[in-house]
């Protein structure tokens, strides 16, 4: 099967319900090769180069094999995020696009990820972002029933600011589906079931008190005037201290969950935690 796909993805809950579409024609496909030809080579966020990247992860989940062609632009960026050579050459470790598959590996790359912040910080408080970090990813092997689980990480200008960013992507349930059979509520919300799985304490395993720990990396990000993106189910959860938290409702369905958290630089201001307190100098 040929799919040839004609519409950009910059950004903004559009991009996200046209990668949401393009997911449902791989999943819902009777054939098991998948050929995408990416028609339009305009401005492609790096979100949705992660996550074009992740497509070949979600068409085996469901038994599909999936092939994609990409025009110049959109090709210098899955080089550039270490996509290119994840599928390419099987000898590369690659750093900035991975699949997570043990403790260990969440380990690492939660250590990475925080050496990598571009602003200075106490040790406390690196101690406890790094521990906030891997219980995302944690949660993914614990909670999304998934065969895959990726990893990314890169740096890219937003107006004149520098952030960066890193990710996780599983091929799993979604949350939103997760709770709803856990609470036995099929006709919950996808948006009440997210606010559930966000609120501390609650959690889909039993004899964990454990949930996703989104709270402190909200704090965080408001400190640092960070973002922070959740897409899962008909949802997109966004945070940013311009625009508060947002749930805006996708027209399709996405597969899986991406979880995304953008770091303002910030070398001015010296971040500290002192107690239960998180704040900066």
């Amino acid at each position: 099967m040929q799919i040839e796909f004609k519409e950009g993805l910059s950004r903004g809950l559009i991009a996200y319900d046209r990668l949401a579409s393009l997911q449902k024609r791989i999943v819902d496909s009777n054939d098991e090769d998948i050929e995408i030809y990416m028609q339009k080579d305009g401005r492609l966020g790096r979100t949705f180069t992660f996550l074009l990247g992740c497509l070949p992860l979600l068409g085996e989940q469901y038994g599909k094999s999936v092939k994609l062609y990409l025009p110049p632009h959109a090709m210098k960026n899955v080089k550039d995020m270490d996509i290119y050579d994840y599928f390419g050459d099987t000898s590369t470790k690659c750093q900035r696009f991975r699949k997570i598959e043990s403790e260990e590996d969440v380990i690492d790359l939660s250590l990475e990820i925080i050496n990598d912040f571009p602003l200075n910080m106490n040790e406390l408080l690196q101690e406890r972002l790094i521990s906030r970090v891997g219980e995302m990813y944690n949660n993914a092997f614990e909670h999304s029933e998934a065969k895959n689980i990726m990893g990314g990480k890169h740096f890219k200008p937003v107006n004149g600011q520098k952030y960066y960013c890193f990710s996780c992507y599983d091929t799993g349930i979604g949350i939103t589906n997760k709770v709803k059979k856990f609470l036995k509520k099929a006709d919950l919300s996808d948006e009440d079931s997210l606010k559930w799985a966000l609120k501390v304490g609650n959690t889909t395993s039993i004899g964990l008190s454990r949930g996703l720990g989104l709270s402190w990396l909200l704090k965080f990000a408001e400190a640092n005037n960070g973002k922070i993106r959740i897409c899962t189910g008909n949802l997109l959860y966004t945070y940013s201290n311009n625009t508060g938290e947002k749930f805006e409702k996708l027209k399709n369905q996405f597969y899986g969950t991406l979880f995304e958290m953008d770091v303002l630089q910030d070398q001015r201001n010296m971040y500290i935690l002192e107690g239960n307190k998180n704040g900066r100098d």
